[in-house]
């Protein structure tokens, strides 16, 4: 199968940047929040501060590129780690109880539905896409997030028995893990 073309490439180019994002993210933010003991550290953990948030800024910048002009439906399992960070930290943003349909239009809030738009493309190839986005839902419902009712319907797609029962069955075929009922309770 030959591969190639611009379209391609750029893809490929993407995919590293979003991947290149997401690794400093993910090596700066235990740096963050935790108890400034000496001035020294002060300094590094506001740097660690500001290299994350720029790191933020940049993988929204390139998620939203992603999904202009490619879709996430081709995208690697990797992808669906990068579009839980961003609406994690998207969510995180937004104040408690929320809403979009009050008018206000966040940019958090517009990152959180390209994420979870982009995990139901993905959830198609993707059982962890599947699980993200049940995870993703009731992160939003614990912080009273108020999605507007087509993006909760995309969010609870994945958050019925008969799914709950399909992953089981799924699950039990592939690995030889006791994943009864009463494990699960």
């Amino acid at each position: 199968m030959r591969r190639g073309g611009a379209a391609y490439t750029v893809s490929v180019a993407s995919s590293v940047l979003l991947q290149h994002r997401a690794i400093i993210i993910n090596l700066f933010k235990p740096y963050l929040g935790g108890q400034i003991l000496n001035p020294e550290q002060k300094y590094y953990v506001a740097r660690a501060a500001e290299i994350t948030k720029q790191a933020v800024a940049e993988l929204r910048r390139l998620v939203r590129l992603h999904a202009f002009r490619s879709g996430f439906a081709h995208g690697t399992s990797y992808t669906v780690h990068i579009l839980l960070m961003i609406a994690f930290a998207s969510l995180e943003e937004l104040e408690p109880e929320y809403s979009h349909s009050e008018g206000r239009d966040a940019e958090s809030y517009c990152m959180i539905e390209t994420c979870i738009k982009g995990l139901v493309e993905m959830s198609r190839r993707y059982c962890v896409a599947q699980a993200a986005l049940r995870i993703l839902e009731m992160a939003a419902e614990e912080l009273r997030v108020k999605l507007d009712p087509e993006l909760q319907k995309l969010a609870t797609t994945y958050n019925t028995e008969e799914w709950v029962r399909d992953v089981t069955e799924h699950l039990r075929s592939q690995y030889p893990l006791d994943v009864s009922p009463t494990v699960l309770e």
